[in-house]
């Protein structure tokens, strides 16, 4: 589609609205399709263009900037409550604007906590996006729960985005990841789930990277949020966050780079001057080229800040502000803005009528103390050879570029030398002397170097003695200094004052202080102190010289001030520290709140010191060991601990009113715990005592400290209402329940260990012992009884025997049994007839002494029988 196609009756049929400036123009909104603009002159267009844009993006349901500017606030038209930052602090934003991101330092008390009051439930579809600056940890980035993993986006290594979406009301998750994520640099990274096609995606700088179908459901997206750091999890993130947006829809990959700048931010530049233009534009328009630029320039707001944020999306040094609000940039902008010369028609920072108020953008590399730019000349001497470059950059109080570092080098090359796209190599600050050797424009030697592969030349009589960094490689060549090439000019500033501190001196006044480096180049001549009453747009400053202090006098009572401090030396000034908040309301010495004296490390294992004060103003925390300073601010990581049994660590808390506060904390390497032994009133296992008495059980152990103490009573967890302390179970007044076997056990991260002891009920002890001795005693009497009775059998048995005839003769033993043989008839038994012993008619057969006398003898059956008769 273009402009031709568009007829001129229906162009208002789709709101087409007309400009203010000197030329009219028509800007063209047609929903969905285009966004684009016709130069009207004379009633002609003369000028055509259209920018294929998706008109009217999607809101989010949640926009927070994380910035200096905007804090933890929702600046989306949802307006959620803020979110609560705890432990973090401002760095620099992914354009380099200072004071631009949160900076979380990795620990289990730096994170942002964002209520949940169903403003964040995206519930079917989602997108999140999000720029980060992660450093070489894993931790949650979004995560919907505070203790707990719901949908969440996190780190799971330093160089892995995770995107997991968890059904709603359900644990189950469905996780889709990438390992793409580079360390220590600016990823703008987003991940979409879309219920109505099931599908999660993962994307890294406006790219699709991953993709996964995982069914359509709804999402659990209906808890509190946290960043950083969650409860309880062992996994913390290191690094910066900006720009946080949150959708209910998954956004295309045409509209998740759409919203990439959608964050507010702050752009850091210097008024070059007023420069006058006509027809033929010195600096190209971005009018209608970027959806920042809205509706009519004269009345847009901020719109040098829009401006500038423009110019640095797309690289451009230079920038102007026409007729009130007209945006000006482009990549040849430093060499054209003076192409008119200068003008008076300029008002107010924005320009006039064919005037521009020209403005450079100013580049930050860190906190490194270097600043960086490409001179704007005049087009007929952007190419200089190397002396000359170097005259030129001397102008700007700064040498040839000094790129001693990956991080310079790749800076420079990056976002100065690429963007720019000259036609040849540019000029950097490293030369060769007589002696053959490379050094840089202020004299050092040169430590680190980006050779191409056949630089430099080593022959005996070349002549190549400066160096260029390569338009295409950003690999240095050695040349010929009378070769002419652009060039990169740097200069040393001032690095960022650090460890910004205030004393209150009385409720008017206040001290303050703070550390310049010690670099030998960072001179500095003067500091800038800045302050102001919190959310008061007027600012007061003060000028410094030869000091690190000064005094603020002459403030309201009972307010909030803040106050931040730059340096400055010849180069120009340096990047502002990040405010310091102090309060001239009711002070009061800082006193540290009661924390555990003794603390134990698990070898290999991190351990996290944690120390909190109160006091007015809010102290800074200060940790030590011994009198070597450690680290500033409420957590202290142990990371390795020396081989020493216990080192101890100081927690210092001041806030200017003294006297400080001191708690001193002992750590100790853990090993596994080690009961010594369980005593109460009783013996080592067992223990008695009587009902109503006071119960007291000790559990000793060598390391009480640290181990975890728990009582059981008869294998089930004892109420800790009992127990004065871990160590020791009291029971005023026993009763019958509280008989039984109580056991201690000794826990920590390294093993466990207990010992029991029975306690018995004393009366019935008593009872016990009294009925076993009776029974004793009667079993006693008894066995004699017993004895007694056996003694007299055998007494009357011997007398018995004792009284029986000497002579008599003993018995005759009774015939054997004769075999089975004919029965006898009934006739042949008679009933015998008592006789005397020795009666006649014995038959001498048989012994004079036998009872017995045969009475008859045969058998009717043909076999023998006898009868005998008793006598």
């Amino acid at each position: 589609m273009t402009t031709e196609h568009v007829v001129p009756a229906v162009l208002e049929s789709y709101g087409a609205s007309r400009s203010k400036s000197h030329c009219d123009y028509l800007n063209i909104v047609v929903p969905g399709i285009y966004w684009g603009r016709i130069q009207i002159v004379n009633g002609q267009s003369v000028q055509k263009k259209l920018f294929y844009f998706p008109a009217g993006l999607p809101e989010p349901i949640a926009l927070y900037p994380l910035n200096e500017q905007y804090g933890a606030k929702d600046i989306s038209q949802q307006k959620n409550p803020p979110g609560k930052a705890t432990g973090v602090k401002l760095a620099h934003g992914y354009y380099g604007q200072p004071a631009g991101s949160f900076y979380f330092s990795g620990s289990s008390s730096s994170f942002v906590e964002f209520p949940n009051n169903g403003g964040l439930d995206a519930r079917y579809s989602m997108t999140f996006a999000a720029w980060i600056h992660p450093e070489n940890s894993a931790g949650p980035l979004f995560n919907y729960k505070v203790n707990d993993r719901g949908v969440y986006v996190w780190l799971e290594s330093p160089n892995k985005l995770v995107a997991k979406f968890e059904i709603r009301d359900s644990s189950q998750p469905y996780a889709i990841q990438s390992d793409r994520i580079r360390l220590k640099m600016w990823n703008y990274v987003a991940a979409t789930y879309d219920h109505s096609a099931g599908t999660a995606r993962l994307w890294i700088d406006g790219k699709e990277v991953s993709r996964l179908n995982l069914g359509r459901f709804e999402i659990s997206t209906q808890g509190d949020v946290r960043m950083g750091a969650l409860v309880g999890d062992p996994n913390f993130y290191k690094g910066s966050i900006a720009c946080v947006q949150i959708y209910n829809k998954s956004l295309s990959e045409q509209e998740i780079n759409a919203v990439k700048d959608r964050c507010p931010i702050k752009v850091q530049s210097h008024h070059i001057g007023c420069y006058a233009d006509k027809s033929s534009p010195a600096i190209s328009s971005l009018e209608g080229r970027d959806p920042l630029l809205d509706g009519d320039p004269q009345t847009r707001e901020d719109a040098k800040q829009k401006c500038a944020r423009v110019a640095l999306k797309r690289g451009y040094a230079y920038f102007a502000i026409q007729d009130g609000g007209r945006c000006l940039s482009s990549l040849a902008a430093p060499e054209t803005y003076s192409k008119y010369g200068l003008s008076a028609a300029c008002q107010d920072g924005k320009g006039g009528k064919m005037a521009s108020d020209v403005y450079e953008k100013i580049k930050h590399v860190g906190m490194v103390g270097m600043l960086f730019k490409i001179p704007a000349l005049d087009s007929t001497t952007t190419k200089l050879p190397g002396a000359e470059a170097q005259a030129v950059c001397r102008t700007e109080k700064a040498t040839l570029a000094k790129l001693n570092s990956e991080d310079k080098n790749y800076f420079v090359f990056l976002q100065l030398v690429k963007p720019v796209n000259p036609s040849s190599s540019v000029w950097i600050g490293l030369s060769r002397d007589a002696e053959k050797k490379f050094h840089w424009s202020d004299g050092t030697s040169m430590e680190y170097a980006n050779w191409s592969p056949n630089s430099p030349d080593t022959s005996p009589r070349n002549k190549k003695n400066c160096t260029n960094i390569n338009v295409y490689t950003g690999l240095w060549e050695d040349e010929q200094f009378d070769f002419t090439h652009p060039f990169v000019c740097g200069r040393v500033v001032p690095a960022t004052p650090r460890d910004i501190r205030v004393k209150l001196m009385d409720s008017h006044s206040a001290l303050v202080t703070w550390t310049s480096s010690e670099h030998p180049q960072q001179v500095v001549t003067s500091y800038y102190v800045e302050y102001k009453v919190a959310n008061d747009g007027q600012v007061s400053l003060k000028v410094v010289q030869n000091h690190n202090s000064t005094s603020l006098t002459g403030l309201q009572t009972h307010a909030e001030y803040q106050v931040r401090v730059r340096a400055v030396n010849g180069a120009g000034g340096g990047i502002w520290s990040p405010y310091q908040t102090f309060s001239t309301g009711k002070t009061y010495p800082p006193r540290i709140d009661p924390s555990s004296s003794v603390r134990a490390q698990v070898p290999g294992e991190t351990l996290v010191l944690n120390c909190t004060a109160r006091g007015g103003p809010e102290p800074t925390i200060t940790w030590y060991k011994g009198r070597k300073f450690l680290h500033r601010g409420q957590t202290l990581v142990i990371r390795n601990k020396s081989s020493e049994e216990h080192e101890v660590y100081t927690c210092r808390a001041s806030n200017g009113i003294e006297p400080d506060d001191i708690v001193s904390v002992t750590v100790t390497s853990l090993v596994p715990p080690v009961l010594k032994q369980m005593w109460g009133t009783g013996t080592e296992e067992e223990m008695s005592i009587k009902k109503g008495e006071r119960l007291s059980l000790h559990c000793e152990t060598t390391n009480t400290t640290f181990a975890d103490i728990t009582w059981y009573k008869d294998d089930e967890p004892l109420p800790g209402q009992r127990s004065s302390s871990s160590h020791v179970i009291n029971i005023p007044e026993i009763t019958g329940d509280d008989f039984g076997v109580y056991e201690c056990k000794a826990q920590n991260a390294l093993g466990v260990t207990s010992m029991k002891m029975r306690v018995v009920n004393a009366e019935r002890i008593t009872i016990m012992k009294a009925a076993i001795g009776c029974l004793a005693t009667l079993c006693i009497l008894l066995l004699i009884a017993v004895g007694v009775l056996v003694w007299l059998l055998i007494k009357a048995r011997k007398t018995i025997q004792a009284s029986k005839d000497p002579d008599e003769e003993p018995e005759a033993e009774e015939p054997p049994i004769k075999p089975a043989g004919p029965r006898p008839s009934d006739s042949d038994f008679m009933i015998p007839e008592v006789r005397s012993t020795g009666s006649p008619g014995m038959v001498t057969s048989h012994s004079s002494n036998s009872a017995y006398t045969p009475l008859k003898s045969g058998s009717s059956n043909g076999g023998t029988s006898q009868t005998y008769q008793a006598s």
